[in-house]
C-alpha cells in the first residue's frame, strides 16, 4: 500500500472508483441535511418536490465525491493526517477495484455505512414516511 505522502501526489483511475464508494455511502446521510435545516427554517415543503430531492441528492453526491478525491481540494479528506484504513484503501492508487469493493463490505466502518443507510431506507420504509421529510 502507498504511504500517505505518495496518495497526495499522485493520481489514478481506480482513486475515481473508491471516491465514488465513499461517496456512495455518505450521500444518503448528507444528503438529508438540507431537508432537516429547511425544516428548521420554516421552508418544510421543500421535501415535497422530487426535482428537489434529486437535485440535493445529485449535489450532495459531487460534492462528497470531489471530497474524497486525493489532492483534489485544500479541505479534501485525504489530507487528514491520520485517516482509518477504510480511507487508505480507497484512496490508495494500487489497490484494484476488485479489492476495493472487497474492503467496503468487509471492512467495520463500510459495514457501519452500509448499515446505517439501510436503516434509514429500510426505517423510512416501515414507518410510512418519506427518507426526507
Amino acid at each position: 500500500m502507498s504511504t500517505a505522502g505518495n496518495l497526495q501526489r499522485s493520481f489514478a483511475p481506480t482513486q475515481l472508483l473508491g471516491a465514488a464508494i465513499q461517496a456512495s455511502l455518505w450521500t444518503l446521510s448528507v444528503a438529508q441535511g438540507p431537508f432537516y435545516l429547511a425544516r428548521l427554517a420554516g421552508f418544510g415543503g421543500m421535501s415535497g418536490s422530487l426535482a428537489t430531492i434529486v437535485a440535493v441528492t445529485i449535489l450532495s453526491w459531487l460534492y462528497l465525491f470531489q471530497l474524497f478525491l486525493p489532492s483534489a481540494t485544500p479541505l479534501s479528506i485525504q489530507r487528514l493526517p491520520r485517516w482509518l484504513k477504510f480511507f487508505r484503501i480507497m484512496a490508495d492508487p494500487s489497490i484494484s477495484p476488485g479489492d476495493k469493493i472487497k474492503a467496503t463490505v468487509t471492512n467495520w466502518f463500510g459495514l457501519l455505512l452500509i448499515l446505517q443507510n439501510a436503516v434509514i431506507i429500510f426505517g423510512a420504509a416501515f414507518a410510512g414516511k418519506p427518507m426526507f421529510s
